[in-house]
């Protein structure tokens, strides 16, 4: 297993906003703040093949939320069998009118509970920064 120094950019990203419980939108917005939404679409496959392989490694999983399972205070695990196709799907990575006022729908990532106070330093190291 790397260690978290050895993390790429993309990696780290990941970590950072799957501790935050971050809705894809935002972790693409954390992800290259210098570009713009129109010359990050196009390097997607690098971020969601990184998710891809924190998820198998077993740091990070993904949830979708809506505003129905949100106001049940449930949301459903996304399976990995449907990772690659929502992940190569620019649509998943981009707010609805709806998820960027409420935030309550769309995809999430978010750290697995065993693994947050190992990686507790990451995102303490990097409060308030943008990946």
């Amino acid at each position: 297993m790397q260690e978290l120094g050895e993390l790429s950019h993309e990696e780290e990203c990941l970590l950072i906003n799957a501790s935050e419980h971050d809705l894809l939108p935002g972790t693409l917005w954390d992800w290259l703040p210098d570009l713009e939404l129109v010359d990050k679409l196009p390097r997607l496959p690098v971020l969601a093949e990184a998710l891809l392989g924190l998820i198998d490694r077993g740091l990070i999983e993904s949830r979708r939320i809506t505003p129905e399972l949100d106001r049940a205070g449930r949301y459903d695990v996304v399976s990995r069998a449907d990772l690659d196709e929502l992940l190569a799907d620019p649509a998943n990575w981009q707010y609805t009118e709806r998820g960027w006022d409420e935030r309550d729908e769309g995809l999430c990532i978010v750290l697995v509970h065993v693994r947050q106070a190992v990686l507790g330093q990451l995102a303490a190291d990097n409060d308030d920064q943008r990946c």
